[in-house]
């Protein structure tokens, strides 16, 4: 099991490594400061849909 998961942030589109045991401590981006669970869908383009498909560790609806 990983302890880690990487995360896109849905303000800035930095990659983020978050241990599994901070997710329920809401954590904010280490770049931009923001919440990296907004709660809210988030829009993306063209651009920023291939980095959350191939970096992110968490399922993407489409």
């Amino acid at each position: 099991m990983k302890n880690d998961l990487h995360l896109v942030c849905p303000h800035c589109q930095s990659i983020n490594r978050v241990p599994t045991t901070k997710l329920s401590e809401h954590p904010n981006c280490g770049r931009c400061q923001q919440p990296l669970f907004t709660g809210e869908p988030i829009e993306l383009t063209t651009a920023t849909f291939s980095r959350h498909v191939e970096r992110s560790d968490l399922p993407l609806l489409v």
